[in-house]
């Protein structure tokens, strides 16, 4: 008798098991369906006035054997003395640029 309930105990167990298991492959599906998908080409977002500058004054900073941070210090420092009228291109290509990828 305590075999037969002992048995019948373990089957139970196995399907609730079973049960489960399903339960739980149901809930990853539908956490997989609700992802959109991303189109791996689109840029994340859009590149301000002080990058585009800073990619235009690289290559002449790295011909004269700069190192990466001496770039980002000669940069930094010449955009904080730039007057609006050399930085008004840079703002302008970057204002386009971000109304692309709003």
């Amino acid at each position: 008798m305590k075999l037969l309930e002992e048995e019948q105990m373990q089957k139970t167990a196995m399907e609730w098991l079973e049960q489960y298991l399903q339960f739980k492959q149901e809930i990853e599906k539908d956490k997989k369906k609700n992802k959109k998908e991303k189109d791996p080409l689109k840029p994340k977002h859009s590149m301000s006035a002080f990058y585009l500058f800073t990619n235009d004054r690289r290559a002449a900073l790295l011909a004269a054997k700069n190192s990466v941070l001496e770039i980002s210090k000669i940069t930094a420092e010449e955009w904080k003395n730039m007057t609006e009228e050399p930085r008004r291109p840079y703002e302008e290509i970057a204002k386009q640029n971000k109304e692309k990828y709003v």
